[in-house]
């Protein structure tokens, strides 16, 4: 802000900032989903697409026309009542490599697929992001994440309807990876997630995979033994659709050693290669009913169901 000689202040925002103030304001899921099944839907929910020289379409409607007041009556509106979660929960996990860029896609996706809960990997939040963050939280539900501390990019995020209770949450940086710890609830039923974020070995980051065995193995020792529903999911950057790389076969191992299994079997990267996984315990309350992976959108998508009856 700066003032000037003639008593006027001046307000400055930066392009994010802005552009974020638009997305605050939204159908939520239900209603939107209402009126697209009643066919009375003018358009989709609005996004950035479609504009040109960087101004955003607008149609111009004149509320007057052909209004007839005499003819109005009125109408008790009931108060909008929370959304039950049916016995089968939709779960989604998205690796956004910036969600700062792409909150639009991320919110017609969470819409577009009635998500419960979603994870993100790669969020790129900063501490000071907190029109973004205000800008995913969607009506009806709860965005909240965790950010990396002292290096660039990574992040991870939780978006859950408010229909779950937060129990608790915390999140932690290893050398080889970081991962944020969610406990969620819903009536009887109880739900801890971890989302996990690995970076691939390079120049910027020389860690290992032996080092991330052994860290993700000390994950492992603390949070298996949990009474908790666990689902572990995340971009893990290992190729376990190649049972031939040992990296894989290391990794398969480790999680035999813990009774659990990864869901996810087809590709989710553009190069045809598995690197965003689902794990759970092979003797777990979960039932993993379906998986759905989308690897050619702007955020990689792993999509699945639980029971939670």
């Amino acid at each position: 802000m700066s003032c000037h000689s003639n008593g006027f202040r001046t307000l400055q925002y930066s392009a994010i900032e802005l552009r974020s103030l638009s997305f605050v304001h939204r159908l939520n899921p239900t209603t939107y989903h209402c009126l697209k099944d009643l066919g009375i839907l003018k358009s989709n929910i609005p996004t950035l697409r479609g504009k040109r020289g960087g101004r955003r379409k607008r149609r111009v409607w004149d509320d007057n026309s052909g209004v007839n007041a005499s003819n109005l009556v009125s109408v008790t509106i009931k108060p909008q009542q929370r959304v039950n979660i049916q016995h089968s929960t939709v779960i989604g996990c998205v690796n956004s490599r910036s969600i700062r860029n792409k909150v639009d896609a991320f919110i017609d996706h969470v819409i577009d697929h009635s998500l419960d809960i979603c994870a993100i990997t790669e969020t790129w939040l900063k501490v000071d992001d907190d029109l973004i963050r205000n800008s995913l939280n969607l009506e009806g539900f709860c965005f909240r994440d965790h950010c990396r501390g002292n290096w660039t990019g990574g992040g991870t995020g939780l978006l859950f309807k408010d229909v779950f209770t937060l129990v608790d949450s915390n999140s932690e940086e290893k050398m080889s990876f970081e991962f944020s710890d969610w406990h969620l609830s819903y009536r009887n039923f109880r739900l801890r997630v971890i989302v996990v974020y690995r970076p691939p070995y390079s120049a910027s980051h020389p860690v290992s995979f032996t080092t991330f065995l052994s860290e993700f193995s000390d994950l492992l020792e603390n949070v298996v033994p949990g009474p908790h529903n666990l689902i572990i999911l995340g971009d893990f950057n290992i190729h376990v659709d190649d049972q031939c790389d040992p990296s894989t076969l290391r990794f398969t191992d480790l999680l035999d050693s813990f009774d659990l299994e990864n869901k996810v079997s087809s590709a989710t990267h553009t190069s045809g290669h598995t690197l965003d996984l689902v794990i759970t315990g092979s003797n777990s309350r979960i039932d993993v009913t379906s998986v759905l992976a989308d690897c050619h959108t702007a955020i990689s998508v792993v999509l699945f169901a639980i029971n939670t009856s």
